[in-house]
């Protein structure tokens, strides 16, 4: 029985990576996939600042369990998932993204629990989901720009 080469089997572990990265680099989430995420963590922190312990306890169980739904719907949907995104740099602008919503969402309990102002929370809650909307987009572009870093040539 005769095993093929070295350099044979490097090039077609090369060409599955490349397709791959090809694949994420074109992925493009639903139009419905920031606005639920966005939307999700937006109610999450509506109940945690004005809810109880056993409503936030509750609301922590339906957060998870409706964010692993919108990943499998976006698995589905693309053919990839995110974590496979090996993301480099564009992981800065989720992680600005969720700064701004736990920020807003922190100054909106404070100013509820000190001064019981309602509208911040309004106002932290849009900034979730419209954060979300744009830092998911500006993810995106930033991948398919920059090629997947894993792959030797940029992927256009």
């Amino acid at each position: 029985m005769e095993y093929p080469s070295e350099e044979s089997l490097r090039e077609a572990l090369d060409a599955i990576e490349r397709g791959r990265a090809a694949a994420i680099a074109h992925a493009r989430a639903p139009w419905w996939y920031y606005p639920g995420v966005g939307a999700n963590l937006a109610a999450f922190g509506m109940i945690f600042i004005f809810g109880s312990p056993l409503p936030r306890a509750m609301a922590a169980g339906v957060l998870a369990i409706t964010q692993w739904l919108l990943q499998q719907a976006y698995r589905r949907t693309t053919g990839t998932r995110l974590s496979e995104a090996r993301s480099g740099l564009a992981i800065l602008w989720p992680v600005a993204w969720m700064v701004a919503a736990f920020g807003s969402g922190a100054i909106a309990f404070y100013l509820w629990t000190t001064f019981s102002l309602i509208w911040p929370a309004g106002v932290a809650a849009l900034i979730t989901v419209l954060g979300s909307i744009v830092s998911g987009r500006l993810f995106e572009r930033t991948l398919r720009r920059r090629g997947h870093p894993t792959s030797k040539k940029s992927i256009p």
